[in-house]
């Protein structure tokens, strides 16, 4: 029985019917084994799964692994299914490690310290711009259905039209869809606000989750809160959206709040406001290539403040205004 068990077993994995006696002689090896064959199907499957993406034989790895498991080059003498199941397991191992090195090969990792603040060429002769702490992924050369570009972190896009392969940007619950455009996305995965700012084009935003579609025009601001799946289309209003790219803080007539925020995203500080009435203050000026000592210089002295430094964090005092 034991010479003939494996050929029933390999049979079985492969879904091939058996005739009564084969089946009777199954079933009584079944019911010592059953817990041995569910992990020989569970491994039968896993590697099945692999075999496109890697060319893989099961017919020959299943082979393999009865020859190994055996005592003497593929000559039946005690079929040990603990060893089996510790072979199966090994070559499924080997499996996934390859299919991983396989899929790094396919894939082209572009991240925010290799470029810095510069456009990437894209192999469609698109540009784009990372953010810090900001990376990309795509398919080498792109895929020839289409130009697809994975997202962590923030960046700046100038698509080049191909009305033919439609580009599209996919992050955690979110994907961007353009011809030809250009447009700022910002989508760490690890937060749940999402911010998408078109400056020329059309681009469409859809939900991944319950697949709602959004149309941006130029100048529109999409804000989008993926733990309630809810979004928010408005104008930009805010000068320096692309700040962090422009090298440049614009401030013309703008409410304190909004400064703050705007100085706290690019100079990644936190600030503290100690006096309520500061929000009711506005502060005009130009900042190129701002560094954060001449910011807050100005800011001391054009509205009269006192500002205090610890690490990462500033504190700002003053009377503010009426």
């Amino acid at each position: 029985m034991e010479d003939n068990i494996y050929i029933l077993i390999h049979k079985k994995l492969k879904g091939e019917d058996l005739n009564s006696e084969e089946l009777k002689e199954f079933k009584y090896w079944h019911r010592t084994n059953e817990k041995d064959f569910l992990q020989m199907q569970i491994n039968w499957d896993a590697l099945g799964k692999l075999k496109p993406k890697l060319s893989l034989n099961t017919e020959t790895t299943w082979d393999e692994i009865l020859i190994k498991a055996n005592n003497k080059g593929g000559k039946v003498k005690k079929f040990n299914f603990h060893t089996f199941l510790k072979l199966a397991a090994a070559i499924l191992l080997i499996g996934l490690v390859t299919y991983v090195l396989v899929d790094l090969n396919k894939y082209q990792v572009i991240t925010s310290d290799e470029v810095g603040n510069k456009a990437y060429l894209l192999p469609d002769a698109s540009s784009v711009w990372l953010n810090d702490n900001s990376k990309i992924k795509f398919v080498k050369g792109f895929a020839s259905s289409g130009r697809e570009v994975s997202l962590e972190g923030e960046a700046f896009f100038e698509v080049k039209r191909d009305i033919s392969k439609p580009f599209s940007v996919l992050s955690s619950s979110i994907k961007v869809e353009v011809l030809g455009t250009k447009f700022n996305l910002l989508a760490n995965s690890n937060k749940p606000m999402v911010e998408l700012m078109l400056v020329e084009g059309k681009v469409s935003f859809e939900n991944t989750e319950n697949k709602e579609k959004l149309i941006l025009l130029p100048g529109e601001r999409l804000i989008f809160n993926r733990e309630t799946s809810s979004a928010t289309k408005i104008q930009n209003k805010d000068l320096n959206t692309m700040a962090w790219k422009e090298q440049k803080l614009v401030f013309r007539n703008t409410p304190i709040q909004n400064v703050i925020e705007d100085l706290e995203r690019y100079f990644k500080q936190n600030i503290t406001v100690k006096n309520d009435k500061l929000f009711n203050c506005s502060f005009t000026s130009t900042f190129d290539n701002p560094e954060l000592e001449e910011v807050l210089e100005i800011l001391k002295y054009t509205m009269n403040l006192k500002i205090s430094r610890q690490d990462d964090s500033i504190e700002i005092s003053g009377t503010g205004c009426k």
